[in-house]
């Protein structure tokens, strides 16, 4: 890839479409052909962007009018900023740590009215961790299809499934034509500097996705498109020592949660989604402020719709990964007594 790059630093007169290098659309083909097994149209289903969250934006604003709501099931990734920026309502369904998060198709169900437009999910969860099976996903495709609803999909970390093969995607299992499926490089291919995602749909839907991108910004940076093309249409073995690495330290995070602290064991993405067990109100926001404090690197859960978690990354050398149990253990210690 760095060797791409600094041949691409050279090239001259250089004319990228819109819908992006014409050798990145048909690598990410190739690709999904071979995890999908189905033709993806790399001149008419395939969007280039300045990574997932450009987007989902753009498909928010394209495809959605304003006003309408969106099905969420909770906890949720940082949507809500997103929808608001398009005029989007949420209506979040929560899921339970019980069940390890996995999406209750029965309340979401329920919570579909008049006003609603669409569904957007992660697919492994972030920040839960959590993969859905074949019937899973086939059940919410189903939901989709029956309502009417356009079915938008961030399956940003799709690599990185633990207890299975590979990820059950909505690109290989839906066949709702109202369904688009958003990938990322920064998580896929580990180039989150250069910030490079993609999105699939059917033509209709790209084509009105394109209008909406070519007013933001044209197009994408030739260089990050490079390398990119340059990364999916290498070699990939490096890349599941990359995910193995990442198992590893789910299990290790896993093993050394301490008492009374607890978290359903993530099956994908690369996060721990930890219940500090100190309620929901303004004492959790408090609890995750004096666990930060102990050099735990976290997001605090009310970002994601659950007040009372944190989410901690689990990259990184396994070592440091092992220290984090010593840490939670010592912020769960009593606090010694301070003399007057």
């Amino acid at each position: 890839m760095t060797a791409a790059a600094q041949r691409a630093l050279f090239d001259r007169e250089i004319s990228v479409p819109s819908r992006g290098l014409a050798r990145l659309r048909e690598a990410l083909s190739a690709r999904l052909y071979e995890e999908w097994r189905r033709a993806i149209d790399p001149e008419r289903e395939i969007l280039v962007t300045n990574g997932a969250m450009q987007a989902l934006h753009v498909v928010l604003h394209a495809l959605l009018p304003a006003g309408a709501h969106v099905l969420v099931p909770a906890p949720a990734f940082f949507f809500s900023g997103l929808l608001a920026s398009a005029g989007l309502h949420p209506d979040y369904v929560s899921g339970r740590i019980e069940e390890s998060w996995a999406w209750d198709l029965a309340q979401m169900a329920a919570a579909v009215h008049r006003g609603t437009r669409a569904i957007l999910l992660c697919s492994p969860g972030n920040p839960t961790g959590y993969v859905p099976d074949e019937k899973q996903v086939l059940a919410v495709v189903e939901l989709a299809a029956r309502s009417d609803l356009l079915l938008i999909v961030d399956e940003s970390y799709e690599r990185f499934v633990y207890d299975r093969a590979r990820l059950p995607s909505f690109g290989a299992l839906s066949t709702w034509p109202e369904t688009v499926v958003i990938r990322s490089m920064s998580k896929s291919y580990a180039i989150s500097s250069w910030r490079v995602g993609y999105l699939v749909a059917r033509p209709r839907l790209l084509t009105a996705c394109l209008r909406v991108f070519e007013w933001e910004c044209i197009r994408c940076s030739y260089l990050s498109q490079v390398v990119a093309a340059e990364a999916v249409a290498g070699e990939q073995e490096w890349l599941d020592s990359c995910v193995e690495d990442y198992r590893r330290n789910r299990d290790i995070a896993m093993a050394g949660i301490p008492a009374p602290l607890r978290a359903a064991r993530p099956a994908g993405a690369a996060f721990l989604f930890l219940h500090l067990g100190r309620g929901d109100g303004p004492e959790a926001d408090l609890a995750a402020e004096e666990l930060l404090e102990t050099g735990v690197p976290l997001v605090p859960g009310r970002h994601f719709m659950a007040r009372g978690y944190v989410r901690i990354p689990i990259g990184g050398a396994a070592e440091s990964v092992r220290e984090l149990g010593g840490r939670l253990a010592g912020w769960l210690a009593p606090r010694p007594a301070v003399n007057s």
